[in-house]
């Protein structure tokens, strides 16, 4: 008999929610504990973790991860909040995929009324093959289509394949940087952190981007890279002085490409461009078969023709959003208050729901 519970913290309950993760191709490091854990350590500590696990008898079958805040329209449930991490369900395969999902969807929404949420949102997973459908009995109220911009590692049989699959401005960008003595080093201490972090909060503040707090990356240095489950790595100009800096997550598949900065004055050297074909490389010799640079929001084309030059393809998904409640508050809180009562989580989109710019 299939049933879904939300997991404890015991140890059964653990190695069974991983379980799924592992033998699940559509699963990624934002279904992870370790990302929940990251982020109920940082980001969201007045949040309660709700991680759904789908079993059959004792078999473990799928996972579906939300966190639930509370707010002065009433609570929010995101599947999962912070910048867009996905959070849809992930089946292991020969289970019934239509069966399973349904019973995570339906524990999910259940949560939702039962808790009396303004509203509800399951960001897709581009590596679900439904990652951009919308859900199968729930009258979905906005659905924001969304793409991901992921590289195929494995069908590069070589680093000359994988040079030679990429787009001419990214190898004359690699040049550049080698020509311009730009090195990569790894960031091991507090130190290089908060270099690290002095850089990133300068280039998101010019691309006018919301800045991660520095105990995010914090957590992420003492906690996950010993771990092997995240590194940072920097790039150094002729000088030795940090030119531009990037932090991945190896959980499982992909590779995450989670940060990625760069000083703007040493923008023409391509620092960031030596740093993304180095460790692409290293991913592809290691046997990694994707490389996922995340979504792009519509307003950085820069952005995404940067990532488009490394040979990667649009892979579609969908934030999926339920109104349960009464709108009338959350839009007289308009849009600054709304980010300031719901931090890190998507309540609606603005547009759509008829919430004026500032």
């Amino acid at each position: 008999m299939l049933t879904v519970e939300p997991i404890g913290e015991t140890a059964r309950d653990r190695e069974a929610y991983e379980s799924v993760l592992a033998r699940s191709p559509e699963g990624t490091f934002f279904h992870s504990l370790a990302h929940r854990d990251l982020l109920a350590h940082t980001v969201l500590p007045a949040a309660e973790p709700h991680y759904f696990l789908a079993r059959d008898g004792s078999e473990p079958l799928g996972i579906l991860p939300a966190f639930l805040t509370e707010g002065p329209a009433g609570p929010v449930l995101n599947a999962l909040p912070f910048f867009g991490s996905h959070g849809d369900a992930c089946v292991v395969p020969g289970a019934d995929r239509t069966a399973v999902r349904g019973a995570l969807l339906g524990a999910f929404y259940e949560l939702a009324s039962a808790r009396r949420c303004l509203a509800s949102t399951i960001v897709g997973c581009p590596l679900a093959p439904d990652a951009a459908d919308d859900d199968e009995g729930w009258p979905v109220t906005y659905r924001d289509a969304r793409i991901a911009q992921m590289r195929r590692l494995d069908g590069a049989p070589s680093p000359e394949a994988l040079w030679d699959s990429l787009e001419g401005r990214a190898r004359t960008a690699v040049r550049k940087a080698r020509r311009a003595g730009v090195r990569l080093a790894p960031l091991e201490s507090e130190a290089q952190l908060r270099a690290f972090y002095g850089l990133y909060a300068d280039h998101l503040d010019a691309l006018r981007v919301p800045v991660k707090p520095l105990g995010f990356f914090e957590y992420v240095l003492h906690k996950m890279v010993p771990l092997g489950e995240a590194e940072y790595v920097l790039a150094l100009d002729g000088t030795g002085e940090g030119a531009a800096g990037m932090l991945l997550f190896h959980y499982r598949d992909p590779v995450e490409y989670h940060t990625g900065c760069l000083r703007l004055e040493r923008r023409t050297d391509q620092p960031l461009s030596l740093l993304v074909y180095e460790k692409m490389e290293e991913a592809r010799r290691r046997g990694r078969r994707w490389w996922n640079f995340g979504g792009t929001p519509a307003s950085a084309p820069g952005v995404y023709m940067f990532k488009q030059s490394w040979g990667t393809s649009d892979v579609p998904y969908a934030y999926r959003t339920v109104v349960h409640g009464d709108l009338a508050p959350a839009i007289a809180l308009g849009r600054a208050g709304l980010l300031a009562a719901y931090p890190w989580f998507y309540v609606v989109p603005f547009d759509r729901a008829r919430m004026p710019a500032p």
